[in-house]
């Protein structure tokens, strides 16, 4: 959330953000510490604010979610050249909360869907997903700044079921940029995607 760059110096920010709620960071920066400890005495950084990442551990913390990596997300437009910068990453996640707290965060720092891809994220025999209902795509989001360039134009997609993996991530794409073009309230945008996930 704070990057030692001037603005509008970088082309691309590309990066791969927590998916909400299913990976516990605050618990394992812990762990991380004890390793950084071991090869890099003196450098590891023990002042910290263990809950301080941008995952939901409980449903109490979804706001801080969108809060945390909206911050990051600012950071990240103001550092972006204009017109080309680009902020890029890959998202996946059945619950309509997960891709809601991310469409607020995208559109409280000032973004807008450029383009939207989806590709392989898990392969099937993976042990962590095998014989479970898991997602095997993800949808990768390029977003652009808002600063009164011409955005893609998007139209909102049909609601969607998730038997589909990667039909569910292409239509969350599509949705993310519709979202973000429209003037919404986060009730609004909160209702969207429940009904949009309801199938």
């Amino acid at each position: 959330s704070h990057l030692p760059l001037p603005s509008g110096s970088v082309d691309f920010a590309v990066t791969d953000p927590p998916y909400f709620d299913n990976v516990q960071y605050s618990d394992l920066s812990h762990f991380f510490r004890c390793w950084l400890k071991s090869f890099l005495p003196g450098k590891a950084e023990w002042q910290y604010v263990a809950r301080g990442s941008a995952v939901a551990e409980t449903s109490a913390d979804e706001d801080k979610f969108a809060s945390v990596i909206g911050k990051i997300w600012k950071e990240s437009n103001r550092v972006l050249k204009r017109p080309h910068g680009r902020l890029i990453f890959t998202y996946h996640h059945w619950r309509p909360e997960a891709w809601a707290k991310l469409t607020m965060a995208l559109r409280q720092a000032g973004f807008s869907l450029a383009n939207a891809f989806v590709v392989h994220s898990e392969n099937p025999i993976s042990v962590h997903i095998m014989n479970v209902k898991s997602l095997k795509h993800d949808t990768i989001l390029v977003l652009k700044p808002n600063d009164g360039h011409k955005s893609v134009s998007w139209n909102k997609p049909k609601p969607v079921a998730g038997s589909d993996s990667y039909s569910f991530c292409k239509a969350c794409g599509k949705m993310t940029g519709w979202i973000l073009q429209n003037d919404l309230t986060e009730s609004e945008i909160e209702n969207e995607w429940s009904n949009f996930m309801k199938g």
